[in-house]
């Protein structure tokens, strides 16, 4: 089977680098557009940019399941520009959602991202309850032998594992109302450069 350049491109750019995470969206693609080992390998099926977007929110949804329970506890609630109420663990992943993969980042960074995330009515939040969000979300992926952050010595947050990345981009930032990455930016492997990780969660 054969698949164009652009599309290839989009499978290599959301498998953030990990040849496992790849295969995962491969192998779902595959079953969601019924190919097989018979299908000739000249044959080029059409694939849709709806195609590539339900196969990584499925395989987000089924590997992140153990970190949604985590990610959206709380009992305050935070009004965000986008209508929605969302708590601090929410916030706070949705502003590292907008790291790549081992790229540090600090308290006082997270929590200037955050107050751009929220209505001019709800209360701002601290670098000290970042912190101690992040402490006590880190502390509960553990328990459950799970390692998709981590804080360093220095206090500096990054995640830690692609399949983290991919549960943050594609279920938890359009949980919180954020919205889906545009494919069509990463068609073409010059484009996917120009963009900063950043640019994959979008307001």
């Amino acid at each position: 089977m054969k698949v164009t350049d652009g599309t290839l491109n989009v499978l290599t750019r959301f498998a953030f680098r990990n040849p496992l995470l790849m295969q995962k969206h491969c192998s779902e693609l595959c079953f969601n557009l019924g190919i097989d080992e018979a299908l000739p390998a000249e044959r080029q099926p059409p694939i849709t940019e709806q195609n590539l977007r339900d196969t990584f929110q499925r395989v987000a949804s089924i590997d992140g399941a153990i970190f949604h329970r985590i990610a959206t506890k709380g009992t305050k609630s935070y009004l965000a520009t986008t209508g929605k109420k969302l708590t601090l663990r929410e916030l706070v992943l949705l502003a590292v959602s907008r790291t790549n993969v081992n790229v540090k980042i600090g308290a006082a960074r997270i929590a200037i991202n955050i107050s751009q995330m929220l209505d001019s009515s709800s209360p701002r939040v601290t670098a000290a309850e970042v912190r101690r969000t992040v402490t006590e979300l880190i502390s509960e992926m553990r328990a459950l032998g799970q390692a998709g952050l981590v804080l360093d010595a220095a206090n500096f947050l990054y995640i830690a594992h692609p399949f983290f990345k991919s549960y943050l981009v594609w279920v938890l930032a359009p949980h919180c109302g954020a919205q889906l990455p545009d494919l069509e930016r990463y068609v073409e492997p010059q484009d996917a450069e120009q963009h900063e990780p950043e640019d994959l969660v979008e307001f």
